[in-house]
């Protein structure tokens, strides 16, 4: 069975079906070192380009296939990248589930083009019988685990040296996400999040977050414990509707009364900016402060992300100072007069 598909437009994209006229482009950013450095395929020559992009202007989308999706920018008209995905059969009759990759030409990286194109393509997914979708990449391709996080997909495992790319062997990141989980995700995206102090009400229930950042942060039982211990520190859980999705731990800095954030939780990245400015909102309402440091490990890319959206914002500013203490961050929010 093939499956139609119409071009997507998004916000600064269209997500088509590759022309013949996309040629000179893929075979540019296929054969740039940059691109290809974590990637399974090596250089090629015009004409396998060429050929390749000709099966792929009539290849039907059906499992067992390959398909390979272009980026076009709306306003240059530019083709800049690709997504891939690739139909397969997913055990229990009918099933299907779908394996998603991407590459996007150097000079367009590092502004969300990625992101949006991803987001688009995994809505067409979802739009089709398919349970799962999954994503491996290079252990090393840091940008690209960001990117699957922050469109939602879980990372489910890493496997030491488990494949032989470019003459060596070498690690991959594996990531998933599941259709109920997409369409919860979409269900909620004008939600707000709601803060709500621990207390012995609610701490059992915020105990058993999952939170996504788990290699870099305290488990919330160890952060909750910290609470009662260290005795300067307070938990503040953060909601989504009835679900925990975050908790953060405050304390007001003794020399200058700014707040500081010592452990960021995010149980659902979907949220982590709409979380952070929830409990910012909360801190200034609490201290009356408009500075605040958030610390974070060295290798906490998703805390990272998280400040960095926050402060593309209007209202906002940051600044990271990468101390690199015990391995930790901290970078200085400071929310603008409104």
């Amino acid at each position: 069975m093939a499956f139609d598909f119409a071009p997507i437009q998004t916000e600064r994209l269209i997500v088509r079906r590759f022309r013949p006229s996309d040629v000179d482009s893929l075979h540019a950013y296929r054969n740039d070192p940059a691109v290809m450095r974590y990637q399974l395929w090596s250089q090629k020559d015009y004409k396998t380009i060429q050929a390749f992009v000709e099966q792929q202007v009539t290849r039907p989308i059906q499992v067992g296939n390959w398909t390979q999706l272009a980026l076009e920018h709306t306003i240059t008209q530019t083709h800049i990248g690709d997504i891939a995905f690739h139909l397969q059969a997913d055990g229990h009759e009918g099933d299907i589930y779908a394996e998603v990759g991407f590459s996007l030409a150097s000079a367009y990286q590092g502004h969300g083009y990625a992101n949006e194109g991803l987001r688009a393509v995994l809505g067409y997914l979802f739009s089709l019988p398919v349970r799962r979708v999954v994503a491996q990449n290079d252990a090393r391709n840091v940008a690209s685990q960001r990117l699957l996080t922050r469109v939602g997909m879980r990372p489910e495992g890493y496997f030491l040296a488990d494949y032989w790319s470019k003459g060596e062997y070498t690690s991959s990141c594996h990531f998933a996400m599941l259709a109920s989980e997409w369409h919860y995700q979409q269900s909620c995206q004008d939600a707000a999040i709601r803060t709500v102090p621990v207390t012995a009400h609610n701490w059992l229930e915020v105990s058993m977050l999952e939170p996504v950042n788990a290699l870099w942060v305290d488990a919330p039982a160890l952060a909750l414990a910290r609470c009662i211990y260290e005795g300067n520190l307070s938990p503040l859980a953060l909601y989504h509707q009835d679900n925990i999705v975050g908790l953060l731990l405050w304390q007001q800095n003794s020399e200058d009364d700014s707040g500081i954030i010592s452990n960021f939780l995010v149980g659902d990245m979907h949220y982590g900016v709409e979380m952070l400015t929830a409990g910012l909102e909360y801190l200034h309402a609490v201290l009356d402060t408009r500075t605040f440091y958030l610390r974070y490990h060295s290798e906490d890319s998703l805390s990272y992300d998280i400040a960095l959206d926050l402060a593309s914002t209007t209202d906002v500013s940051l600044d990271v100072k990468r101390l690199h203490h015990n391995n930790y961050v901290v970078a200085q929010i400071n929310l603008t007069q409104s």
